[in-house]
């Protein structure tokens, strides 16, 4: 009689590996700190929706988000100039433009390549960014709130955008599938009219240090002036 092996039993499931970079820093400035923050949790997204679904086309993107983060860690860490420029102090404006604007492609990349299940758990937080920063008439917020609508999210500024029934799971995730291309075009806008919004402030405050700054010194001169010659 031949003795029989008994079957080996299944070998026990081991993730892959994923290379997640470190944060870096600590650096010196507050915003530089959120971008190094923000970097590093969408490169962990764009390595757990590769874990999820992995597709070729999925690594297009996914070669692009690490791209857009790489420029906005450069932002970060205040890399030197490519080319390099001899005379080159202020860096502030143009590394924080270069920060958000990757940071923000980024994202645009990440809901491009995201499962439908993802894009619908985000769609309030979208909401309410371009809601923020897009007006009441513009189309692409008309578009979007009526994409809202249909995923049964309520605005309580406008209660009549729900549909009049709750759709389910599988409802939700078709809506999305359907209209991922606008969602993710309109948030691209809504971020670039943010970034917009930034520059605007930055240089009305440059305005106000500098014009502070020219008035104190003249204040200065002419109190000197007085000093120096009461007559």
């Amino acid at each position: 009689m031949v003795a029989t092996r008994a079957p080996a039993p299944p070998p026990e499931y081991v993730p892959p590996a994923v290379d997640i970079p470190p944060v870096g820093g600590p650096v010196w400035v507050a915003w530089r700190e959120g971008t190094l923050t923000r970097a590093a949790e969408l490169e962990a997204l764009c390595s757990w929706v590769l874990a999820q679904a992995p597709c070729q086309d999925g690594r297009v993107l996914a070669t692009a988000i690490r791209r857009h983060l790489e420029a906005a860690r450069e932002a970060a860490r205040v890399v030197k100039l490519n080319p390099r420029r001899r005379f080159r102090m202020f860096r502030n404006g143009p590394l924080i433009e270069r920060a958000v604007s990757n940071i923000d492609a980024a994202e645009a990349h990440l809901l491009n390549l995201a499962p439908p299940a993802y894009l619908v758990g985000q769609m309030p937080c979208l909401l309410r960014h371009v809601q923020c920063h897009l007006s009441p008439t513009d189309p692409r917020r008309q578009e979007f709130d009526a994409i809202a609508g249909r995923l049964g999210i309520r605005d309580p500024d406008h209660p009549g955008l729900g549909e009049p029934h709750a759709p389910d799971r599988a409802e939700r995730e078709e809506v999305v599938h359907e209209e991922r291309r606008t969602i993710v075009n309109i948030v691209r806008g809504a971020s670039s009219a943010a970034l917009r919004e930034h520059v605007r402030l930055r240089s009305f405050r440059n305005v106000v240090v500098a014009t502070t700054a020219f008035m104190s010194l003249l204040a200065i001169g002419v109190a000197l002036t007085g000093i120096l010659g009461p007559t």
